[in-house]
């Protein structure tokens, strides 16, 4: 083996340390990692674009092919229509305005199932201190007061019957 390829490289404790725990150089790293992740994002962009205008004007010329055929067909018989097929666009647009209609009644619905129980919750905590309030009724010397307690058995019973 050759000189050059048992020396081994020195390790530089100070080198290490600075990239290790130097702010600046940490600062520096991020903002490389983020000028390439821009960089990528950009390039990605820029072929979406590209590929979209060319599908574009696909659609754009079959479009006008289509009108062509349908000026010919209503010309040749007036008796046959034929129905226009949508594009794929229009269906993908069908499809969104469907899902967001779904998703706007389902949000609806959870709106107003949620209301419900808040109603129900006030209902229930209301009575909770109405019998509370009943039940801990007590005279200036502390003796509890059956009044309450009476009244709160006979809404029971009559609820039962």
């Amino acid at each position: 083996m050759d000189n050059a390829t048992e020396i081994k490289k020195k390790f530089d404790k100070k080198k290490w340390r600075k990239n290790k725990y130097d702010k600046r150089t940490k600062i520096e790293e991020w903002k490389n990692k983020r000028q390439t992740y821009m960089k990528h994002r950009y390039k990605k962009i820029v072929q979406k674009e590209s590929k979209n205008s060319n599908m574009h004007s696909i659609y754009e010329t079959a479009e006008n092919d289509g009108e062509k055929n349908e000026k010919k067909n209503s010309n040749q018989s007036t008796s046959g229509k034929k129905k226009f097929r949508n594009n794929p666009m229009q269906k993908a647009n069908d499809l969104f305005t469907e899902k967001r209609t779904e998703k706007k009644l389902k949000y609806e619905e959870q709106i107003r199932r949620k209301a419900e129980i808040e109603n129900k919750l006030k209902r229930y905590k209301e009575n909770k201190d109405k019998r509370y309030k009943a039940m801990k009724a007590k005279t200036k010397h502390g003796q509890p007061l059956m009044g309450g307690r009476i009244e709160l058995l006979l809404d029971k019973i009559q609820k039962s019957i």
